[in-house]
Order: C-alpha cells, then structure tokens, then sequence
C-alpha cells in the first residue's frame, strides 16, 4: 500500500469528523481481519469504512491527545494519521512480521510496536524515526505497556515470559515466568502501582510495580485470558477471555464484580471510553459490542466486520 491510499484514509476520515459538525464526542476504531478500518459513533452509526491495503489489521492505538490514530498490519507496517492537522501521513514497515502491539506512553512522545516475530521497537511518535529495537522474546511479543513514568516497557510474549526493559530497550531490568502459557496482555493502572497480566492459563496476576512482587493470581477465565483494560479510575479492571466471557474486577481486593457472555467465541481486544461509563469489546465473532459497565447490559452490537475483529480503539472528538 502506499501513501497516497494512506494519505485518502486519514483525509476522509478527518473530513467526516469536521463535516459531521458533532462537537465533543467519542469514536470507536475496529481493525479486523478483514482489511478494514471502522470507526463508529456512540449510537451506533458508521461514519467511517474503508480498506487498507491488502493486510488485516492486527492493532490500533490512539495517542493520548486524539490527534493521531496508528494502525498495525499483519504484514508489519505501521502507520500513522494526524487527524488534527491532516498532514502528517506515514507508513513504515517496521517489522518483518505482524504488528501485534502498540502503545503509546502516557505523554504521547514515543510509541512502543511489538510483533509476531519477537521484535520490540521503539519510535519517536511525531517523527516515525526508529530509537531502540530488540528481539524481546522467544515467540511472539503479545503485550507491551510503558511504566507510568515512561522509563521502563513491561513485555509479555509467546515464551511464557515477563520482561521489564531499560526505556532505550538495551537490557533487562527483570524477567521470569509469569504464566504456564503465553503471556497474553499486559497493562499498568492510571497511578502506575499495580501491573496486571494475563496468559494462556487462565489466569489474572497482579504485581506491585515497586517492588515487582506478585501481589494475587486469579484464575479467571477457564479458557486463555485474550485481553484487559483497567478503567479510567482504576478501580475496574476488565478481563476478556477466549471463552467469550467478560468479567469486572476489583484488582487490589481480587474480587469478581460482575460478569457476563459477551461474544460467541474468543473476545479480541477490550476499552473502556474515557468517562468510564462504556465498555467495548472486539470479538472473533466479527462484532465489536459496547456495555454498560454499573449493569453489564448491551448497550449496542456493531455489525459490518467480515471475520474477527482484532483490535479497538476510542477516539475523542474535541
């Protein structure tokens, strides 16, 4: 794909945010494996739809200041759309395998890809200039978080690891095995205290980031645990699970708030939107659904993926 197809994605869909005239609102962004990028409103409506390229889509990530989306493939580009300025259009193939996670650290400068092939990279997030790279893990990279102060990744990967990285990804600051099983998602809470992970086993693990000292293990899910989002606040952390289930916790207690039968089949990805209130949830049934996070009641499914939907994302509209 080249940047002229790139270049139409990010204009369109800077157009129909500026034309639809919505004011303040909140977006959702669905990438699946059918090559396609949605991006809905709140009430259901498709405001956006276009192929890109002639790859799926196998990770989304919204700098923390919505102006830019960027979107990895299953053949290791990524790419970048400003959607502020709808100027700056990049695509970069950055890994010889797919993109099987991005994120972007809290204030929004650096941006960390991890893919299928065990490769970690970090890039300077304005100007796509590639900073540090390494082979992470034996298998694939399946999570990556930065630390709430951005000086260190925590890594999880297909070899059953857990890896904590120096920021310029030169050694490690810890590693061991931290699940019978890939590790499958690795997210840190709002004040940075508290790491959870997930893996193959089922489990949920919380650890204390000061210390790096595992604080409970929750056998979550019966089958492998494919996803978690805490909550703007932190109080909530959601999991989602290969079983199609997704459950609501309470992380430093450990205990089971709410849960119920989201997708049929494996549940991809999971957000929450900023106010807290929404949960959305990315399933291999080829619908993206969004909760009522206080009763756990559909709020609305979304239709229109041909295959899995393998990633969501919010996106605000200032």
């Amino acid at each position: 794909m080249g940047n002229l197809s790139v270049g139409t994605l990010v204009l369109l869909l800077s157009a129909l945010v500026v034309s639809a005239g919505w004011g303040q609102g909140t977006l959702i962004l669905s990438g699946g494996e059918d090559k396609t990028v949605k991006v809905w409103d709140l009430e259901g409506a498709l405001v956006f739809d276009s192929a890109v390229g002639e790859e799926a889509i196998t990770a989304l990530a919204v700098k923390p200041d919505y102006s830019t989306v960027v979107v990895g493939t299953a053949e290791g580009k990524i790419i970048f759309g400003d959607v502020v300025s709808e100027s700056i259009v990049r695509s970069i193939e950055a890994h010889q395998a797919a993109v099987t996670v991005l994120r972007f650290n809290r204030e929004g400068k650096l941006l960390v890809s991890g893919a299928a092939d065990g490769t970690l990279k970090l890039w300077d997030a304005a100007s796509g200039e590639l900073k540090a790279e390494t082979t992470a893990h034996t298998g694939a990279v399946n999570a990556a978080a930065f630390t709430a102060d951005s000086s260190m990744i925590v890594t999880g990967g297909a070899d059953h690891m857990g890896k904590v990285w120096d920021l310029l990804l030169g050694y490690t600051v810890g590693e061991e095995t931290i699940h019978e099983g890939a590790v499958t998602a690795v997210e840190i809470n709002p004040d940075g205290t508290l790491a959870a992970t997930a893996g193959e086993d089922g489990y949920v693990r919380l650890w204390d980031t000061t210390g790096a000292d595992l604080l409970r293990a929750i056998k979550a899910h019966e089958k492998a645990v494919k996803a978690l989002a805490f909550s703007p606040g932190g109080k909530t952390l959601a999991s989602a699970g290969a079983d199609g289930t997704v459950k609501l916790w309470q992380p430093l207690q450990g205990e089971l708030v709410r849960e119920w039968e989201a997708h049929k089949g494996a549940i991809n990805a999971v957000v929450f939107t900023p106010d807290g209130k929404t949960l959305v949830t990315a399933g291999a049934d080829g619908t993206v659904k969004l909760w009522q996070v206080e009763s756990g009641r559909e709020r609305l499914t979304l239709t229109g993926h041909m295959g899995a939907v393998n990633a969501v994302a919010v996106l605000v509209v200032p």
